[in-house]
C-alpha cells in the first residue's frame, strides 16, 4: 500500500527539483519535507506537504503527533493556496488532507469539506485522475 501511495502522489507532482523529487520518490519523505520547504516554489511547497502526509500516515504511531504533521502540511498548502487560490494540485492535497483528520477523528463533517476541496480540484483540472 505504501508503495501505491508514493507512486500516485509522485505521479500527481508538479515539476519539483530532482532532488527534491528523489528523496520522495525513495520514501525519504522527511526530508523532502525540508527540501520543499527550502525550495520554496509552489511546487516544491506542495510536495513538502505531500511528504508531511506520508510522514503522518506511515512513519507515526501516535494520533496526536500524526494530527500535528497533518496540521502542519495544511498550513503550508494553505500558504500555497493564499497566493494561488485556483491551484488544483494545492486543493486535491489539502482535500487529502483534511479527509485524513476526519478519518482520525471520526468527522462526517471534515470529510464532507475534504469532498468540496476535491471536487473544487476536480473541477479546475478535469483530466486530472487523482481529482
Amino acid at each position: 500500500m505504501k508503495h501505491l501511495l508514493t507512486a500516485t502522489l509522485l505521479f500527481a507532482a508538479m515539476p519539483v527539483s530532482a532532488q527534491t523529487a528523489a528523496l520522495f520518490q525513495d520514501g525519504k519523505f522527511a526530508e523532502a519535507a525540508r527540501a520543499g520547504r527550502t525550495e520554496g516554489t509552489p511546487a516544491a511547497t506542495i510536495l513538502a506537504a505531500r511528504s508531511l502526509m506520508a510522514v503522518a500516515a506511515y512513519e507515526t504511531r501516535d494520533k496526536a503527533r500524526a494530527l500535528a504533521t497533518v496540521r502542519e502540511s495544511v498550513a503550508l498548502l494553505d500558504g500555497v493556496l493564499a497566493k494561488q487560490p485556483k491551484n488544483a494540485e494545492a486543493l486535491l492535497q489539502k482535500g487529502i488532507a483534511v479527509g485524513y483528520v476526519a478519518k482520525l477523528n471520526r468527522l462526517p463533517g471534515g470529510a464532507k469539506e475534504a469532498r468540496k476541496l476535491m471536487d473544487a480540484a476536480r473541477a479546475l483540472d478535469p483530466k486530472d485522475a487523482l481529482a
